[in-house]
């Protein structure tokens, strides 16, 4: 895999932080794994796919809820958080799936209607169902997993 802009945008940003930002940062860039995400068409049927539609009924501008409610109905799905590349340009935070050892993006697909193969992904955390829904239930809103959970992994440590 070629290198991923996306791992070099965040150690840009890195070199400016300092303090608690810097903390983050470095351990964003620990946890960074660049990720080639597939068509959804590689990972379901058909019927899957229409079953996707009619249950998660994605919505612009909600990939972590989209992400979240897949991995509601396939137990096997996990939720990703990270960032992808906006039109091949800059990075924007994005929340998508794997199943198995594949990446899907159903935002993407079926809600804009974009070749997820042709932007570049990268993953800072991945996390189950039973993970992510005792955290929306907290907070009361999808979305901003990684961040919550390296807080809480963070305030253990010190």
């Amino acid at each position: 895999m070629k290198e991923n802009s996306l791992v070099i945008e965040l150690q840009h940003f890195a070199g400016f932080m300092e303090g608690r930002q810097k903390k983050f940062y470095d351990q964003m860039i620990k946890d960074a794994k660049p990720v080639e995400v597939v068509s959804l068409s590689e990972v379901f049927t058909p019927e899957q796919i229409d079953f996707i539609k009619k249950a998660v009924q994605p919505k612009a501008k909600e990939c972590y809820r989209n992400a979240h409610l897949l991995t509601s109905i396939f137990p096997e799905a996990l939720y990703v958080e990270g960032k992808m590349t906006c039109c091949k340009c800059f990075g924007i935070e994005h929340a998508w799936n794997k199943i198995g050892d594949k990446y899907i993006d159903i935002t993407m697909e079926l809600v804009l209607n974009r070749d997820p193969t042709q932007e570049e992904y990268m993953s800072l955390g991945e996390y189950s169902e039973d993970v992510i829904s005792p955290i929306v239930l907290e907070t009361g809103f999808y979305g901003n997993i990684y961040t919550i959970v390296y807080n809480r992994n963070n305030r253990k440590s010190n």
